[in-house]
């Protein structure tokens, strides 16, 4: 084996670790590129190139995907669950954001998504540990973990708003049943007395 051989495996395997860690922070996984998408250069056959481009495309669409989640407004300078500074939007040549922007505004927004995971599992809601197809573990301030914990409190909601809604109709008849007893006794009331029933 090449003594080189294990420095450039390394990188690569910290590239694909990124990749995997990243393709749980966008709402979409988007397909492996096979071609860069600026310069047209082909991947296909250079796996640490195609990993560094499938990294900074994951990375932009991630804080893109967090940010709209999230719901943060592009002027916001803090964090409006953690109050972390938010590193301010750097564009590059072209107007969109440079990698190292991407990546800081990134952590911040994993840094929010753990933050209301770990709010939800206060109040009884847990979210997955392991994604059930893969068995891979999902990462608690990941988009996945977030978006896992709302559906089940938006099915929680719906419960819960079913169990109101049975027993508001289960009051509204009481208080019908009530009316009818109350009527009866009434009507009964005016035939001892020997008074003609309300019409």
């Amino acid at each position: 084996m090449p003594e080189g051989s294990s420095e450039t495996a390394q990188p690569i395997e910290a590239l694909r670790s990124r990749v995997e860690r990243l393709k749980f922070d966008v709402v979409d996984v988007p397909m492996e590129p096979k071609f860069h998408n600026q310069t047209a250069a082909d991947l296909r056959n250079d796996e640490p190139a195609r990993l560094q481009h499938y990294t900074e495309l994951l990375t932009r669409r991630a804080e893109r995907d967090m940010q709209e989640v999230l719901e943060v407004r592009d002027e916001a300078k803090f964090s409006k669950y953690t109050g972390m500074p938010l590193p301010e939007k750097v564009l590059n040549e072209k107007g969109g954001l440079t990698h190292a922007s991407s990546e800081a505004r990134l952590g911040i927004f994993r840094g929010d998504c753990g933050y209301l995971v770990e709010e939800a599992r206060k109040k009884g809601i847990e979210a997955p540990k392991f994604d059930s197809e893969t068995g891979v573990p999902i990462p608690q301030d990941s988009l996945r973990a977030l978006l896992e914990v709302r559906k089940l409190q938006q099915r929680e909601q719906e419960r819960n708003d079913a169990v109101l809604d049975a027993e508001d109709l289960q009051m509204g008849l009481n208080a019908l049943a009530e009316l009818k007893r109350i009527k009866r006794e009434d009507e009964a009331a005016r035939v001892i007395q020997g008074l003609s029933p309300k019409q």
